[in-house]
């Protein structure tokens, strides 16, 4: 087989194992929920569904009847994945009988993979099942309640580079493949301390995480014949820590420390290509998010004259990763940090808006009881700073429960 044809038909290659793989060595265990990323990313202070297992475990303590989610199964590709298909599909015979194109056709094709396909951000995640419960509220005593929670989670997250190279394009594979346990515990607290107005609740997550990841960087398409990718396994327990005040029933203030001190990933030795790569451990660091959410009561249209929303809406703002030394809070990559949100709401539909990192963000959802159909689009930034390096998602999601 020729040096182009193995580029060519490692691109039809590449949607086949996207489901194996995922992005980062040791990214945090984070699964992203479907109405987070419709309004932006701003849920810290919100977190009053299944999304406070990571977003805010202290969320919790807002459900006043158990909660149980029998399943959810959602699925992001980004809209570079899609335009890679189409464009594999559009030249399948091109690609399935290259050596009999003509030499334009070729170098029309070998054009398109340096100057377009190479630009492709090939993404695709998702989670199997999800089962989790959370309890209703339990009195402790007069000004203690206690809400908590168990559940059982799955991530995969999958990027794949094509990269020109110098004489032969390249490969870049990373990623990650999860499962992990998680147990919140949440206490509210109807009278809080010094006597504030409104309540507080505190809470931690301790999360137990099995990891395989994969990283193989640059891996020349000469090499893919006999190239056998390994998983290197590792496992690591982190602790979370959450908490939410709520001065009253219109404004929540969230505050979420993860991986509070920093979560050890032990790895097992493993030998991919003839490489070993030996066993280590390495750190999820923590992540400190601070949030803030306003739900209106009325909307006045004159004096005195106003109509009553019933908590239909909500607007949030957020600031995630404060403390990262590498992204300075206050710099130039502050709008990174940042994301706003709004939702309105009724007992069938759900309609979701906002800025994720600079970039616009919607979504619909619809409640069948038993039954959630949600869809999101969201921009998602992977550079240092706001309108570096944009990634454009579509994320779809079945959820199951009651």
């Amino acid at each position: 087989m020729t040096t182009i044809k193995r580029v060519l038909w490692l691109l039809v290659i590449s949607l086949l194992i996207l489901p194996l793989l995922a992005w980062g060595g040791d990214r945090p265990f984070m699964i992203k929920g479907i109405r987070p990323v419709a309004m932006g990313g701003a849920f810290t202070a919100i977190a009053d569904d299944a999304n406070a297992y990571f977003y805010n475990p202290a969320g919790l303590t807002q459900i006043q009847k158990w909660q149980v989610q029998i399943a959810n199964l959602p699925v992001t590709i980004s809209a570079d994945t899609l335009d890679l298909y189409n464009w594999v599909n559009d030249n399948r015979t091109q690609l399935e009988k290259f050596d009999e194109q003509t030499h334009d056709t070729q170098v029309k094709l070998m054009n398109d993979i340096t100057d377009r396909v190479s630009r492709f951000k090939v993404h695709v995640s998702g989670s199997i099942l999800n089962p989790n419960f959370i309890s209703s509220p339990i009195a402790l005593s007069n000004n203690l309640k206690l809400n908590f929670g168990i559940g059982l989670f799955s991530l995969y997250d999958a990027h794949i580079g094509i990269n020109a190279g110098l004489l032969v394009p390249n490969i870049t594979m990373i990623g990650n493949v999860d499962a992990a346990g998680l147990a919140p515990l949440a206490f509210k607290m109807e009278k809080t301390p010094f006597d504030l107005p409104g309540s507080l609740s505190l809470a931690g997550t301790i999360k137990i995480l099995n990891r395989g990841s994969i990283e193989e960087l640059r891996k020349s398409v000469l090499e893919f014949e006999e190239f056998e990718p390994k998983v290197q396994r590792g496992k690591g327990v982190g602790l979370d820590f959450g908490s939410l005040y709520q001065l009253n029933e219109q404004w929540n203030f969230g505050l979420l420390v993860a991986d509070i001190f920093g979560t050890p990933i032990t790895y097992d030795e493993a030998t991919s290509n003839n490489i070993k790569k030996p066993e280590t451990t390495a750190i999820i660091n923590p992540r400190v998010n601070f949030g803030v959410a306003f739900r209106p009561q009325n909307f006045y249209f004159w004096k005195n004259k106003f109509i009553p929303l019933s908590r239909h809406f909500v607007f949030a703002a957020d600031v995630t990763d404060i403390t990262n030394p590498a992204e300075k809070l206050f710099g130039a990559t502050f709008f990174k940090k940042l994301h706003l949100g709004a939702e309105y709401q009724t007992r069938l539909l759900s309609f979701r808006g906002g800025f994720n990192s600079g970039y616009p963000s919607f979504g619909l959802g619809l409640n069948l009881w038993l039954i959630k159909l949600d869809y999101a689009f969201s921009g998602e930034e992977l550079g240092l700073y706001a309108g570096q390096i944009d990634e454009w998602n579509h994320m779809v999601s079945l959820s199951i429960g009651f």
